[in-house]
């Protein structure tokens, strides 16, 4: 249910404004001559169409534009309330009458955006007034997405249970998290399995498992498309590599015989590392996980150079091609 709204306009005097965001109004009319309603995006006396009805003939006009003028004698009395409806969502602007869904007048409808409404009296020098019953409908606010607020991302040792806010990072079968695991002097990402109870990590092409493991937890992540050694702004880091200098080694994902499976990403090697019945798999374009910056001033949220964040990137033959859709 909307606002009832009463009210009575006279001729020569200031006209009110009503914010409608549906696209669409319900009311009731008495008037012995005509009646007049703007529709407009703004609280201005220059409507950007005007809607006016008579008992001789009625139209939809903007502007100066050809109007189409369409034959309504007797369509109000000035002594009984008569039933209208105006619509303007789509392409078109409608005014009918009562229950009848067929409008009266149809007028092609240019201006995006219409929100306002004013209802009026066609000519100045008429002395009667109008009565008007009005169901206004419920405004329809566009709400702002509110930031979740959780905590960064952190690793869990677990015990014997998964803990609160384990990070899902793909399906193989069951639900798989995010894991890392110690290995011959590296830490490396790779996937939870709850049915084996197993960290599985990619390590010198193979699936090693590991007893003692973390978990990742949060919820403030994104994944986002990326290739070879293309890694993004705020890219979450899940361990290093075993060289005498350690390279960082990153979180991803990739798409493999019908599963997402979550691995490493290790930029020197320009490819994403996954575990996969005791092998290790690398995949040339795969998914990275990223921590989105909460900065409203910055534009490039996830750019790095050469890398099309918004789409991906094509892959050269059909296992490794991949768009966001297959991981929601």
């Amino acid at each position: 249910m909307g606002d009832p709204l009463e009210l009575t306009t006279w001729p020569s005097h200031e006209s009110t404004f009503y914010e409608i965001t549906s696209g669409a109004v319900a009311f009731s009319v008495r008037a012995a001559r005509n009646i007049v309603i703007g529709l407009s995006r703004k609280v201005i006396r220059s409507c950007d169409y005007w809607i006016v009805l008579s008992n001789d003939h009625s139209f939809i006009k903007k502007g100066n534009e050809h109007r189409v003028k369409v034959r309504t004698p007797g369509v109000l009395s000035a002594e009984n309330y008569t039933k209208f409806w105006i619509t303007w969502y789509g392409n078109f602007i409608r005014l009918g009458q009562g229950d009848d869904p067929n409008p009266l007048i149809t007028c092609p409808n240019k201006v995006p955006g219409l929100r306002y409404i004013t209802l009026d009296v066609k000519s100045r020098r008429e002395r009667t007034p109008v009565h008007w019953k009005v169901e206004l409908p419920p405004i329809i606010r566009s709400h702002k997405l509110k930031p979740l607020e959780a905590p960064k991302p952190f690793w869990y040792d677990p015990k014997d249970y998964i803990p609160f806010g384990a990070y899902i990072g793909g399906f193989e079968d069951e639900p798989v998290y995010v894991a890392k695991a110690y290995h011959n002097g590296s830490m490396v990402p790779g996937k939870y399995v709850r049915s084996d109870n197993v960290c599985y990590v990619p390590w010198g092409g193979a699936a090693q498992a590991k007893d003692d493991f973390q978990i990742l937890c949060g919820y403030n992540l994104i994944w986002i498309s990326s290739y070879s050694d293309k890694v993004p702004v705020n890219a979450v880091p899940g361990g290093y590599s075993e060289d005498e200098v350690p390279e960082r080694l990153y979180i991803g994902r990739a798409r493999h015989e019908g599963h997402i499976i979550p691995g490493k990403v290790q930029p020197s090697h320009r490819v994403c590392y996954i575990p996969y019945m005791d092998k290790e798999i690398a995949k040339t374009h795969y998914q990275i996980l990223v921590i989105p910056d909460g900065s409203e001033r910055r534009s490039n949220k996830f750019y790095t150079y050469g890398l099309e964040c918004d789409t991906g990137s094509e892959s050269e033959n059909e296992e490794n091609e991949q768009d966001d859709s297959d991981y929601e």
